[in-house]
């Protein structure tokens, strides 16, 4: 075998399509010859399969998408395992989205579809698969945890823009108006500890910041004034999830701005993050390390 055809064996999860390989420069008679000697297998009309190659889950995955042609794509619950969106991960169904009029595999799921495009495809771990928001919707129109796969992709921080601007194109699919109801309750609404903390915590940690988990904030008197997000206790620099329909009636924000005066007369600096600024992550580190430099300033006066 040639370096071209080990590449793309290796890369396929060892598979391959009579016309890759006719590309690599593998002519019919010497894939005839590997064929008789063992070498190799056809294992699907139009594909083969490296001997001696473990037959697991990706391999059985690129397989269906070769065999499906040009425009098949995995999909649903098998491009949601590739995503690595929670409750997925040891999925072993292969289901695969084809325009009308491609190859249907045999052993596996098939979606028809009209409106997959080029946009609509990514490739993951060498595999062909539907963009995210198009796996949700997709998830969403079989009813199969779209909830915990949304959650999920908002976890790994997938702009919510960038999904509703999908979610717009595809609009009138089935599962489309669901999963867009589902962000925008998401989207409206006070973004979970847990959420925020794996965003907040993964660019800040990049950076040196290190800060400590709902810390308490108590009044004079000990009563309790706030539980921050995120804090650096030392510096008295707190970091707090702000969200539009909690923060945004005047009755909201002058309690909030109470309570933010009792904190910065208890020597703290507040930065908010509101669910806009996860297109803008860069602002909020820059607007925290002006924070924390001017605390810092202030402790050694």
């Amino acid at each position: 075998m040639n370096l071209a055809t080990l590449e793309l064996f290796a890369v396929q999860h060892g598979v391959a399509t009579d016309q890759q390989l006719r590309r690599a420069g593998v002519t019919w008679a010497q894939q005839d010859a590997a064929l008789r000697r063992g070498e190799w297998a056809r294992v699907a009309p139009n594909v083969i399969r490296l001997a001696g190659t473990a037959t697991s889950w990706h391999q059985r995955a690129m397989r269906a998408v070769l065999e499906g042609g040009r425009g098949a794509l995995l999909g649903a619950v098998s491009a949601a395992r590739l995503h690595r969106l929670d409750g997925f991960e040891t999925t072993q169904a292969i289901e695969i989205i084809l325009p009308v009029g491609g190859h249907a595999p045999q052993g596996v799921t098939v979606r028809w579809s009209r409106r997959v495009s080029g946009a609509d495809r990514h490739v993951i771990d060498g595999i062909p698969v539907t963009i995210l928001p198009v796996t949700l919707i997709h998830l969403a129109a079989t009813h199969r945890n779209v909830e915990q796969a949304l959650d999920a992709a908002l976890r790994q921080g997938f702009s919510p823009r960038w999904l509703t601007e999908v979610f717009e194109r595809w609009a009138g699919t089935p599962g489309t108006a669901a999963v867009r109801r589902l962000l925008a309750d998401r989207v409206g609404r006070p973004l979970p500890r847990s959420w925020f903390q794996r965003l907040a915590k993964r660019l800040l940690e990049a950076h040196g910041i290190a800060l400590v988990d709902e810390w308490p904030v108590h009044d004079e008197h000990g009563r309790l004034l706030a539980e921050l997000d995120l804090a650096h206790v030392e510096l008295k620099v707190g970091v707090e999830c702000q969200s539009v329909r909690w923060h945004g009636t005047a009755t909201d924000r002058a309690r909030d701005a109470a309570r933010a005066r009792q904190l910065r007369q208890l020597g703290w600096e507040i930065v908010e993050v509101w669910w806009a600024d996860l297109e803008r992550m860069d602002a909020v580190l820059a607007d925290l390390r002006l924070a924390l430099d001017k605390a810092l300033a202030v402790s050694r006066r």
